[in-house]
């Protein structure tokens, strides 16, 4: 017996303005909350530890071996293997939808938002480097 897609059992309809909220999230403060590690790349760029030659900057990604890149949607649809609609609500509950990341002089990533500032610490490979003047 084949069991039911629980994303078509519990599909919602999303306007047009919440796909395109979502799109923007920036996805920093979203792998963090997943647990990701996140590598500083320089320039603003990200990396994540787990998937090897990801870079992330603010709501787009890029995989040049895969030859994928997209939007935060399509990073948790294509490379996190999630449904869309898993994605959306995760994307559009989380408590910090506009953050932006960067990182200070003493390795911490500071996640900046509306609502406050959320700080963890980098890889240690990253942490340790120079910053530049």
């Amino acid at each position: 017996m084949i069991s039911p897609r629980r994303d078509i059992a519990t599909r919602q309809q999303w306007t047009r303005e919440q796909i395109r909220a979502a799109r923007r999230v920036a996805l920093a403060p979203l792998l963090h909350k997943r647990g990701l590690a996140l590598l500083d790349r320089g320039g603003g760029n990200l990396g994540v530890e787990q998937y090897n030659g990801v870079v992330l900057k603010d709501w787009y990604w890029n995989w040049p071996e895969r030859d994928m890149s997209g939007n935060t949607i399509d990073f948790y649809v294509e490379v996190l293997g999630t449904s869309f609609n898993d994605a959306m609500r995760e994307i559009l509950e989380s408590p910090n939808p506009t953050c932006a990341a960067s990182q200070t002089a003493n390795g911490v990533m500071s996640l900046r938002s509306e609502r406050g500032y959320l700080a963890t610490k980098l890889d240690a490979r990253s942490a340790t480097r120079p910053s530049a003047p």
